[in-house]
């Protein structure tokens, strides 16, 4: 899972600091049914732990909802980790329900405060007040994470593909994004495979 959302998922759950950023997910574990999931979640292969999660997430209707909650909050990492915003919010929120912990209502806020657009985040949290003390910690986790991002290799590239844009160098800016875009897409199958 990239840091920088690793770090948004862990709010309040004490690992924000992590060396692992699936340590955070990972922390909802040691059910005998999530182990192979789990295994997949920790070596950040998001979509095989989802191969894992998706079938329990169906069979555990009527368990334990600290089992059943912790399935979800582990699937929410996956889709996450796989930037599928909308699916771990859903999942998130599932977790949250169930578990009532603050850690995947931070992850429920965290996942919808990425897929949704400014309004349509504020407008939600229109409608749902209750959860107005959570965003304020993911609105923190943010800035932190904003923070953090200055000086790094990633931030390096934007800021000079955007002087290399605003001197007219298109082409030039086209090429160094297909580079970038081709190292990205063999980490991303390195990751998913």
């Amino acid at each position: 899972m990239p840091v920088f959302l690793h770090r948004l998922l862990s709010a309040g759950a004490g690992t924000a600091g992590a060396e692992n950023p699936a340590d955070e997910c990972g922390k909802q574990r040691n059910r005998p049914l999530e182990g192979t999931g789990d295994y997949f979640l920790e070596s950040g292969k998001y979509f095989r732990a989802l191969q894992e999660y998706e079938p329990l997430m169906k069979q555990l209707t009527g368990a334990k909802p600290e089992i059943v909650g912790s399935v979800y909050h582990n699937a929410g990492c996956a889709y996450a980790g796989l930037f599928l915003f909308d699916r771990a919010a859903s999942a998130y929120e599932k977790a949250w329900k169930l578990l009532r912990d603050k850690r995947s209502a931070v992850g429920f806020l965290t996942a919808k405060r990425l897929g949704l657009s400014e309004q349509e985040y504020v407008d939600f949290l229109a409608k749902n007040p209750e959860l107005y003390q959570i965003s304020l910690l993911v609105e923190e986790q943010l800035k932190d994470c904003r923070q953090k991002w200055q000086g790094t290799p990633g931030q390096a590239f934007c800021a000079s593909m955007e002087e290399t844009l605003q001197n007219g160098s298109r082409d030039i800016c086209k090429k160094q994004l297909a580079d970038k875009i081709k190292e990205l897409e063999k980490e991303y199958r390195e990751v998913v495979s």
